[in-house]
C-alpha cells in the first residue's frame, strides 16, 4: 500500500498514463502534513521538475504531385469572421 498526497497521487497517475519511469520515495506511517497542489500538467513537469522537454518529430514532407494547391477565397469585406 502507498499512502500520497493529492500533488503526489496526480503525477503518479500522469506519469503511469504517458508509461514513464518513475521513483518513489516513501513517507513515514506518522507523516500527516497538509501540502496544498498545483496539479499535473507537462508545464509544470518541464519547468518545475526538470523533465526534460520531448525530442520533436521529424518533419513530413510531401512528395510533389500529391497535393493539389488550390486558391483559399477571400471572404468579403462586409462578412464577419469570429
Amino acid at each position: 500500500m502507498l499512502a500520497l498526497n493529492d500533488q503526489q497521487a496526480e503525477l503518479v497517475e500522469l506519469a503511469l498514463h504517458h508509461e514513464a519511469k518513475i521513483t518513489l520515495v516513501l513517507r513515514g506511517v506518522g507523516d500527516d502534513t497538509y501540502e496544498p497542489t498545483l496539479g499535473a500538467t507537462f508545464d509544470l513537469l518541464f519547468a518545475e521538475f526538470g523533465l526534460p522537454m520531448p525530442e520533436p518529430y521529424d518533419p513530413f514532407v510531401f512528395s510533389e504531385g500529391v497535393l493539389t494547391p488550390e486558391p483559399t477565397r477571400t471572404p468579403a469585406p462586409d462578412i464577419r469572421i469570429p
